[in-house]
């Protein structure tokens, strides 16, 4: 719940530039009711008190902030009491060590990997916690701001270069991948590429993946799953030699030297001519257009998305709304498309509008 008048928020906002779309963000968050007093006034707790999130807990209820310790992942308002997300159990205060140390922790080849607050969770290990600095083997910084479970949750990640990559807020999905959750995302020349809240998604795999923006690439620079496929920006070309294909992709797993369009890009025809442009997925376009040989608009809308429900069939996406051109430029129909799949394999053909051709 709004704790303050707009017009307090409208003065946070020009302090901090966002601030109202992430309040909003945490006033959206559905949160589970605590479960000693079954009270549905929860909030979410987050560590480091700086100016943008002192502001933010003093805006709205579902956002309860502590200096420098994590005593659990929800605070009840009602009875005052913290619970974890994995068992919906209150912590006891006692099971908790509120104690964090300074200082350095190191890679195992030797080089500094962080300095700032931190908790010992092992005989040998340790986790950030709190106020900190991650560093890249070849000394550059990486990440600063306020270090929780995972990682980082509030601050800064910085390319190799040291400019600046991402600058925000950060959220925990399926309880263990972090992930950004709002902030503004920059390019490495220094251009604003994206502003606002960021959307996850999983893809075919079970992989989750950043779909907005669609270009930010891995989630992290200094760590990546091992098992997810990485996400490049480039060029393919035909076996001929010509450009076949610019933009996002990936690597099968399989073999290093088979790729897959995947995200924002543009696909040619042999002699350069632009083929298909969009949002490509799992099978082919999600979201785009489909041009003919000689250059024209054949296609623009929205595809089926083959990683989801039904869509276990051979052959590449296929229309399922938008608008369709003939070849001399005239609109000859715009709305839903029917398909069938034909064969034993389900190959997909387009019905209706019955002159669409084919999907290759």
């Amino acid at each position: 719940m709004i704790k303050i008048p707009p017009e307090k928020i409208s003065q946070m906002e020009s302090m901090y530039p966002g601030i109202t779309e992430q309040i909003e963000y945490f006033e959206k968050k559905t949160l589970p009711a605590c479960p000693d007093c079954g009270s549905e006034d929860t909030a979410i707790v987050n560590v480091g008190t700086i100016g943008r999130t002192i502001c933010i807990t003093g805006a709205t209820t579902k956002f309860h902030l502590r200096a420098n310790d994590r005593q659990g992942d929800y605070y009840c308002n009602a009875c005052q009491q913290y619970f974890s997300r994995y068992n919906q159990k209150r912590i006891p205060p006692d099971v908790y060590d509120p104690v964090l140390k300074y200082g350095q922790l190191y890679y195992d080849t030797g080089e500094r990997k962080y300095e700032g607050y931190y908790r010992q969770t092992g005989s040998k290990s340790h986790r950030p916690e709190g106020p900190g600095v991650t560093y890249y083997k070849d000394g550059a910084i990486w990440e600063e701001g306020i270090f929780g479970e995972f990682g980082l949750r509030d601050g800064k990640e910085y390319y190799r270069s040291g400019q600046l990559r991402f600058e925000g807020t950060y959220g925990i999905i399926d309880y263990v991948h972090l992930f950004p959750a709002y902030g503004r995302y920059f390019l490495e020349d220094g251009t604003l590429a994206f502003s606002g809240e960021f959307r996850i998604e999983k893809d075919h795999q079970g992989y989750w993946r950043i779909v907005k923006p669609e270009n930010f690439g891995p989630v992290s620079l200094g760590k990546r799953p091992a098992k997810a496929p990485e996400i490049q920006y480039g060029k393919l070309y035909y076996d001929s030699g010509e450009l076949r294909y610019e933009g996002h992709y990936e690597t099968a797993e399989h073999d290093v030297n088979v790729h897959y369009a995947r995200g924002s890009g543009s696909l040619y025809y042999r002699d350069g001519t632009l083929h298909k442009e969009g949002t490509f997925g799992l099978g082919g376009l999600l979201e785009g257009r489909i041009y003919y040989p000689s250059g024209q608009l054949k296609f623009e809308g929205k595809f089926n998305d083959k990683s989801g429900k039904g869509g276990s069939y051979y052959g590449p996406t296929y229309p399922i709304k938008g608008k369709f051109w003939l070849e001399d430029g005239s609109l000859a129909y715009e709305g839903k498309f029917e398909v069938v799949r034909q064969g034993n394999v389900g190959f997909p053909k387009v019905v209706f509008p019955e002159n669409f051709g084919s999907l290759d």
